[in-house]
């Protein structure tokens, strides 16, 4: 990924960065092959750090006596679905992803049958997420079989990850897919307010900002997030 096109992602935020408002310490969450697996319904724009896009929205979904933190230029090259269904098919994508895993674990498929397959689930959500993505169109225009292959290549990756890296861990398939091009997820408009869905820092960024590898469930404080974030602004 040049700078250049890093650059030409700010410049369509409109902004350095993007700040989340986070209910709650900041902790990570969805780590693969523990809290998220393709049984999940949520849960699969990736794993990290969770926020909304909105303190508004933050505010109506903290419960009483519980703080909302501010995340001071959290995202600075997210991909933005650019509508709710999008941010829909994105999750979903995740928990296809997952899904396929298992399939290839079981012995039922492989990782090329999952790519080849026309009739898979998978194939259908990665195009309608190619589709409705700009970040992602400058990548791969409207070719969906080299985003498809790139997605199976991911949770493959993820797939070894499971048996190298210590339990709880792992980030989803997707991370491996959209890091380090992308740093997360902002969904525009409802989705990125939404407690369903909202947005999320990936995992690397956290391990790379703390310098450590961060486990599920892990809490890492507001003020130790920002200090990060605003050395890289």
């Amino acid at each position: 990924m040049t700078d250049g096109y890093k650059d030409e992602i700010r410049k369509r935020a409109g902004l350095d960065g993007l700040d989340l408002y986070r209910v709650g310490v900041p902790s990570i969450g969805e780590t693969y092959g523990g809290r998220f697996t393709g049984s999940r319904d949520t849960g699969g724009l990736g794993t990290g750090v969770y926020a909304f896009t909105t303190r508004e929205a933050a505010e109506d979904n903290a419960d009483a006596g519980q703080e909302v933190f501010v995340l001071e230029n959290a995202l600075s090259n997210p991909i933005r679905p650019e509508d709710f269904q999008t941010t829909v098919s994105l999750n979903d994508l995740g928990i296809e992803m997952a899904r396929a895993a298992t399939r290839v674990r079981r012995g039922e498929s492989s990782f090329p049958e999952e790519r080849d397959r026309p009739d898979r689930r998978l194939k259908r959500k990665a195009r309608d997420v190619l589709f409705g993505t700009p970040e992602l169109q400058d990548l791969y225009g409207f070719d969906t079989d080299e985003f498809v292959e790139d997605v199976i290549s991911a949770t493959a990756l993820a797939e070894q990850s499971v048996e190298t890296e210590p339990e709880g861990t792992v980030a989803q398939p997707i991370n491996h897919l959209l890091w380090p091009e992308f740093d997360g997820v902002y969904p525009e408009g409802e989705a990125g307010e939404s407690g369903t869905y909202g947005a999320v820092i990936y995992k690397t960024k956290i391990d790379e900002c703390v310098g450590r590898r961060t486990e599920r469930a892990e809490q890492i404080p507001a003020d130790t997030l920002n200090d990060c974030f605003r050395r890289n602004d």
